[in-house]
């Protein structure tokens, strides 16, 4: 059983919109039975082997490999080890992802079949790989921003359009760097109808999007701690060139990155 990566500037950064509590890739998953379930972070977990069963809220679910699973904090549940279960867990705190849970419409928990496992446990790697390597505070939450994402929007994408498609997209992967060739190529569809169907749905170019979505996450992320350096909030939040980034906020928010972060 490998270790479990236990986040130790958690205290200093708890205003942070989201950060990750915890992490390990390869778990083995004892029962467990929490009446009032994790009272201050959230958890996220995926199964990598063995047999369990997860209740929740009333309902049953059957743990195989493939299955995942998002419980609220605050929320019992209990967790079944019937035959060599083993998971790679998550856990986050912040304010973020209860406006996740609300946009989903997710009121205690979220069950899933047959997800990706070497995508989230690759996302895992690289969350543990930033805190171990450079532990920038900034960067450590949008990856964790970006893990949650695409579970939540990642998993459920019963849209009803080309448009909604592409909000979903940028928003899990607005801190990358993104194209409109890229964005045409994930999604199958040609880089005109793209540009057209976001348009008309959401009355702005897809760019002006992505910018908005980095410069509210610039905004969350000054605002919750006075320690983040300028240069680390744009690079985390997909801006390369930090002059553009400050005056983009000026023009955005009608101050300074700088009269923005929290005294």
């Amino acid at each position: 059983m490998k270790r479990i990566t236990l986040n130790s500037s958690l205290n200093e950064n708890r205003h942070m919109p989201v950060t990750f509590r915890s992490l390990c890739t390869d778990y083995e998953q004892e029962s467990l039975k929490w009446t009032k379930g994790y009272m201050h972070f959230y958890k996220l977990q995926f199964i990598t082997g063995g047999e369990g069963i997860l209740r929740c809220n009333g309902h049953e679910y059957p743990l195989k490999e493939g299955c995942s699973f998002f419980i609220a904090k605050e929320e019992a549940f209990e967790l079944i080890n019937l035959q060599g279960l083993k998971t790679a867990l998550f856990s986050a705190v912040g304010s973020l992802p209860a406006e996740l849970m609300r946009i989903c419409n997710c009121e205690s928990h979220i069950f899933y079949e047959n997800v990706d496992l070497k995508k989230y446990i690759g996302m895992l790697n690289d969350i543990k790989h930033e805190y171990y390597s450079t532990n920038k505070n900034a960067k450590l939450s949008s990856l964790t921003y970006e893990l949650l994402t695409e579970f939540f929007f990642g998993e459920n994408e019963q849209q009803s359009g080309i448009a909604e498609e592409v909000l979903i997209y940028i928003k899990r992967n607005f801190a990358k760097k993104l194209s409109l060739e890229d964005i045409s190529k994930q999604l199958g569809v040609s880089v005109s109808k793209i540009c057209h169907d976001f348009k008309m749905k959401y009355g702005c170019s897809i760019f002006t999007k992505i910018k908005d979505l980095r410069l509210n996450y610039a905004r969350e992320l000054l605002l919750s701690n006075s320690n983040w350096r300028i240069v680390e909030v744009a690079l985390a939040c997909g801006f390369d060139d930090v002059s553009y980034f400050c005056r983009s906020y000026k023009e955005h928010f009608n101050k300074t990155p700088k009269n923005s972060v929290k005294h």
